[in-house]
């Protein structure tokens, strides 16, 4: 995947999730649900609500996600198909 963010969501159990995806500055940030990403200011996703395709390794299995960004934060997530995944990706 190259470079990437982590968004950290604590799941039922007590534990954490983290979801690497490309939105943003992409330099190793990491962030959890309702915290502004950092963008470059002529990055259109700062404004607005986009879908952002994520993967995170659970257990040794690859699980993906869609993550919802509303006005440069994320908002939410669900767990989606490797099909979707990958034809979402860039």
């Amino acid at each position: 995947m190259g470079a990437f963010n982590e968004l950290i969501i604590s799941d039922e159990e007590g534990g954490e999730i983290k979801i690497q995806y490309k939105c943003g500055v992409v330099w190793q940030r990491v962030y959890h649900l309702n915290q502004p990403l950092e963008f470059e200011d002529n990055d259109r996703m700062r404004f607005g609500e986009h879908f952002i395709f994520g993967i995170s390794e659970v257990d040794g299995l690859w699980k993906y996600y869609k993550l919802i960004l509303k006005d440069g934060a994320f908002i939410d997530f669900s767990e989606t198909t490797e099909r979707e995944y990958e034809a979402n990706l860039f």
